[in-house]
């Protein structure tokens, strides 16, 4: 479940924002590429440990800044005591480190989508919904379908982000199959159960 609705937001985002660049000036698109970039190039040890510490139940700046909206009490608010909600945060970490790779490499696609065809579709009435999925879409989808598998085994085997979020101690509602089969063969030393997790692992993938 994690890595279906992980997969297709970082996918659906990573166009939106590619197609965004397209639209914008030349230098805006240049400062999204570059901010992007130092975004994708942060180590994942780095990026876990920052959400970890914005997200802090006593210190945490996004605590602070949801209880500033009226009517909510979000003082202290530890989220990952509630298994949904931890999610919600280990899914916003790792949707955030993918979107550069796929929003730069699908905006690349963009630029071999012929400007002749969308504007012959839009002389011929269509909209621009109808030039996306008509035109866009279609001359996309191998390389949407080429981004989408990579984003599938990337998240099908999170381990990294998980794990320093829940403090080397991920409880098993937080925990992956390479969680699993790391806890079983390192955490009780059941090291025929974690290979076999692992093979299985290599082989869904």
């Amino acid at each position: 479940m994690f890595t279906v609705v992980s997969v297709a937001l970082s996918v659906v985002l990573g166009l939106v924002i590619a197609l965004v660049m397209r639209r914008v000036a030349g230098w805006v698109r240049i400062l999204m590429m570059v901010a992007m970039m130092f975004v994708w190039a942060m180590p994942q040890l780095v990026a876990a440990q920052s959400f970890r510490w914005l997200t802090d139940s006593d210190f945490g700046v996004v605590n602070y800044l949801i209880d500033k909206l009226p009517g909510v009490s979000f003082s202290n608010h530890a989220w990952f005591a509630s298994t949904p909600q931890g999610w919600v945060v280990i899914t916003t970490l790792v949707v955030w480190a993918g979107i550069p790779f796929l929003a730069i490499t699908l905006n690349a696609g963009l630029t071999q989508v012929p400007k002749e065809l969308l504007e012959a579709a839009t002389m011929d009435g269509a909209n621009g919904w109808q030039a996306l999925w008509g035109i866009t879409i279609p001359m996309l989808k191998p390389l949407l379908t080429i981004v989408t598998t990579l984003s599938v085994i990337w998240n099908f085997g999170v381990f990294t982000q998980i794990w320093i979020l829940r403090d080397s101690k991920p409880e098993l509602g937080f925990q992956t199959i390479a969680i699993y089969s790391y806890t079983q063969a390192f955490g009780k030393g059941a090291y025929s159960p974690g290979s076999a997790i692992s093979v299985i692992t290599v082989l869904l993938q």
